[in-house]
């Protein structure tokens, strides 16, 4: 027998979170506990976020908790509407937490109950191809829309992936390490995977991410940005505490000139990247291609990681350097939706 229970304090979850999440290796990173707790703690300094309130549904079968259905309610009317969380801070996959063996009874009962529940329209967005849940959602109701995501494969290591590449990126790459080498210049790159990272490492990637996305956006350097994203924004914050993570730092002469930081998958397999940035004060030596082959290297001699994974975004870097492509999906489901096990307006 299957029952909903609503829960408005993340915390009320941990248990039962982190027991679906440890038994599905497909769940992203963003779907940790940790993750989502961190965002759930400081989520309003956000236009995008303040009127949002985080609620949670717990669907449980025979007693047992199956699925935990997090969810952003939105005021609004006729009706308020509800997001999946965490959307609206930059997480790359989308999905609700569940175990490895959930089956479609168990997502369309689930679904049944949570559309009681609300009697709103609900929005999922960024729901990928591997999800199990995403692939049952496809049967019942069409995505509205599909976006590709980007991720760097290398399970035969460097040397395959580098012959992999183009002949024009290859020339890329020898034209770059060629520039540093012709103007006497040092580069070391820093991998950190401390808990928290190590404040001087972070506050040089926050640096050059702040003056990118000024550059970028055309902001105009003041200190709110500055404050919002070294305090108060949930993504930063997470990626800052919340392992396990990795940091990879470019310097050129000790200055940095590049990095990207991430959360391992939960099969361990790959670095999940929401953060890239270059300074362009370094743009002439390629800083970003530089860091990706050195960071690839790294990975092949010191760990099991065999995947760097972009995640959303089209950018032309991505393809150059052997990017792959997997999908997201976004859906739409009215109020009612598979109340009674039934999807409004399509006939038995």
């Amino acid at each position: 027998m299957y029952s909903c229970v609503k829960h408005t304090k993340i915390a009320e979850l941990q248990t039962a979170w982190e027991a679906l999440y440890a038994g599905n290796s497909l769940l992203s990173p963003y779907q940790s506990y940790a993750f989502c707790h961190t965002v759930a703690g400081d989520y309003r300094f956000s236009h995008l976020r303040f009127a949002l309130t985080p609620v949670f549904y717990e669907i449980r079968k025979d007693g047992r908790t199956v699925i935990i259905f997090p969810l952003w309610k939105k005021p609004g009317f006729p009706h308020c509407e509800y997001y999946l969380f965490p959307d609206f801070c930059l997480a790359g996959y989308l999905d609700p937490i569940y175990a490895g063996d959930c089956a479609d009874e168990d997502f369309a009962q689930g679904l049944s109950l949570l559309s009681r529940a609300l009697n709103a329209p609900v929005t999922l967005r960024r729901v990928n191809e591997k999800s199990a849940f995403g692939r049952f959602l496809k049967t019942v109701n069409p995505p509205t829309d599909t976006v590709p995501c980007v991720r760097l494969p290398f399970p035969e290591g460097y040397e395959a992936y580098y012959a992999g590449l183009s002949k024009s990126v290859r020339q890329n790459l020898r034209t770059a390490y060629n520039r540093l080498s012709r103007d006497q210049k040092t580069i070391e790159l820093t991998v950190c995977r401390t808990e928290p990272f190590e404040p001087a490492l972070w506050q040089e990637a926050l640096r050059i991410h702040v003056k990118r996305k000024r550059l970028r956006d055309g902001i105009r350097e003041d200190w709110l940005h500055s404050y919002a994203a070294h305090h108060h924004d949930p993504l930063e914050k997470a990626l800052k505490n919340n392992g396990p993570h990795m940091l990879f730092l470019l310097t050129v002469d000790g200055v940095g000139a590049a990095y990207f930081a991430g959360f391992l998958s939960n099969d361990g397999l790959s670095v999940v990247v929401p953060r890239l940035s270059i300074d362009d004060d370094f743009k002439f030596y390629s800083p970003g291609l530089v860091m990706l082959v050195e960071a690839i290297k790294y990975l092949e001699a010191n760990t099991s990681i065999r995947c760097i994974d972009l995640c959303h975004g089209e950018q032309t870097y991505k393809y150059a350097m052997g990017g792959q492509e997997h999908f997201n999906s976004y859906f739409r489901l009215p109020p009612g939706f598979l109340k009674d096990g039934k999807t409004p307006g399509r006939s038995e």
